[in-house]
């Protein structure tokens, strides 16, 4: 199984902003942010990426993101 992180960009990304706090950044921000967590946070039984299983060949992706969270992103500009 290949992740992203397998990727070197990526983990580029990741080693450059692992040292940042957004809690600075965030208030100079200026739009609305949906900061969506899975596992104990908003989504239970969720990874990290809001999914409930892991890849299957034959499962599209939506069909393993956690319920609710497809709703949630679509009406969260409405507000």
């Amino acid at each position: 199984m290949s992740l992203v992180y397998d990727l070197p960009e990526r983990v580029d990304f990741v080693r450059r902003d692992m040292d940042v706090d957004p809690a600075g950044r965030l208030p100079r921000l200026g739009v609305p942010l949906p900061a969506l967590f899975g596992g104990a946070d908003d989504f239970p039984r969720a990874d990290h990426d809001l999914f409930t299983a892991p890849p299957a060949p034959d499962v599209p992706r939506g069909d393993r993101l956690a319920a609710g969270f497809r709703p949630l992103l679509t009406s969260f500009p409405a507000g």
